[in-house]
Order: structure tokens, then C-alpha cells, then sequence
């Protein structure tokens, strides 16, 4: 057996582009097999206030693959919380999805100890920030007076 990459494309392999003012600002690549879409990555260009072309694009998307007959859509990376939160907006039914992973004990610990060293450095982040704002709050103050 062999694979041949444009096997898969043009007829499961999708790119939507969008553009603004004549330039590309967003791509996403999705799939389709059977009855479903799988939105697989999106880029978009920095620097854009006030426009979401991936957000735009995944609508297109959907609306789509409604107009052609498809009855599910999937969004990949749903294990994020923020991108779980990005995801629920769009009002889809939620499927879940469970994976197993077989580890050693040396995995177990040295992901323990990265957890414990995230967890440490949003605290001091935070901590470093409310007291930026706090010092910022008092020199207004000094300089309303």
C-alpha cells in the first residue's frame, strides 16, 4: 500500500481564505469524509483590532457545510479551555471524547512538577500585576493632589 498525498485533496482536503481590502487575512484548513467536517487549523494575520477572520471563516464554514449536506461539524482542540470556551458560542450539541495515555513514573513526576511550576508562575504573575496596578493607582492619586 502505498499513501499519495493529493489523494485526499481536492475532494477532503479544504482551504477558506479570507481577505480585507484585497489582502489574505485568515485561512483555515478543514476536512470532510462521509457526513462530517473537521476544521483542522487556522491562521491568521497579527495586528487586526476589531476583525476575527477565523471566527468568520469557521461560520462560512458551517454555513457551507450545511448548503452541501453535512450534518456534523468538528472543531479540533477541544481539550483547551480557552478554545473550549471559543467553541461553545457556537451553540453546537457537545460529544465527548476521551483519551488514555500509558505513561512512566518518570513521565508522572516531571508532569507534576511542570504543573506545579505553571501554577507557580501565574501567581507570581498575578501577583506582580495587582501590584503594578496598585503602584499605578497611587501615583495617580499623588498626581490628582
Amino acid at each position: 500500500m502505498m499513501f499519495v498525498p493529493h489523494s485526499f485533496y481536492p475532494n477532503n482536503l479544504n482551504v477558506f481564505i479570507s481577505k480585507y481590502e484585497g489582502k489574505q487575512v485568515g485561512r483555515i484548513i478543514f476536512t470532510t469524509y462521509k457526513d462530517k467536517i473537521s476544521i483542522w487549523v487556522g491562521a491568521t494575520r497579527a495586528n487586526l483590532k476589531g476583525l476575527y477572520p477565523v471566527d468568520f471563516l469557521q461560520w462560512k464554514i458551517i454555513e457551507w457545510g450545511h448548503k452541501n449536506g453535512f450534518k456534523y461539524c468538528e472543531i479540533l482542540g477541544a481539550n483547551m479551555p480557552s478554545i473550549s470556551y471559543f467553541k461553545s458560542r457556537y451553540n453546537f450539541d457537545l460529544d465527548l471524547y476521551y483519551s488514555v495515555k500509558k505513561s512512566s513514573i518518570k513521565y508522572k513526576i516531571i508532569t507534576k512538577a511542570y504543573k506545579i511550576l505553571r501554577g507557580a508562575e501565574r501567581m507570581i504573575k498575578e501577583k506582580f500585576t495587582q501590584k503594578r496596578n496598585s503602584s499605578k493607582k497611587r501615583t495617580e492619586n499623588r498626581n490628582e493632589e
